[in-house]
């Protein structure tokens, strides 16, 4: 009975390190978004897209990624909190914006960002897949 509180402490220990460490690569991938934005490397920013948000920006701006997101009206800024749901996670930041990020295989990508509450309904967002 000992045993088994000790190896289920140990796996409640280790769940929350797993959370931490993906609210910080979720938080690393939608500042390093936004850091490509900013300083108009769209290369470094289309790196940090999910594909599907990366199809999504070519396919509307009917421009390579590279070049359609350095376009973006984006703020971002410091960030103000970081919330992960599994395979995803939600990158609020102090300006009101919000980036959702998703777990792939390559890590943490960002699939939504400078997206804004709106009175009723969903949020609305500057780029989404």
């Amino acid at each position: 009975m000992r045993l088994a509180a000790i190896a289920l402490t140990g796996l409640v220990a280790l769940s929350g390190c797993g959370v931490s460490d993906d609210r910080e690569d979720a938080r690393e991938a939608a500042l390093g978004f936004y850091a490509g934005v900013r300083d108009r490397d769209g290369g470094a920013a289309c790196e940090r897209l999910a594909p599907p948000t990366v199809d999504a920006l070519e396919r509307t701006e009917k421009l390579p990624c590279e070049r359609a997101v350095v376009q973006l009206d984006l703020a971002g800024g410091q960030v103000a909190g970081v919330e992960v749901f599994e395979t995803n996670a939600a990158v609020s930041f102090r300006g009101g914006e919000t980036a959702y990020v998703d777990r792939r295989s390559g890590g943490w990508k960002v699939s939504a960002a400078g997206c804004r509450p709106m009175p009723s309904g969903p949020a609305e967002c500057e780029l989404e897949d």
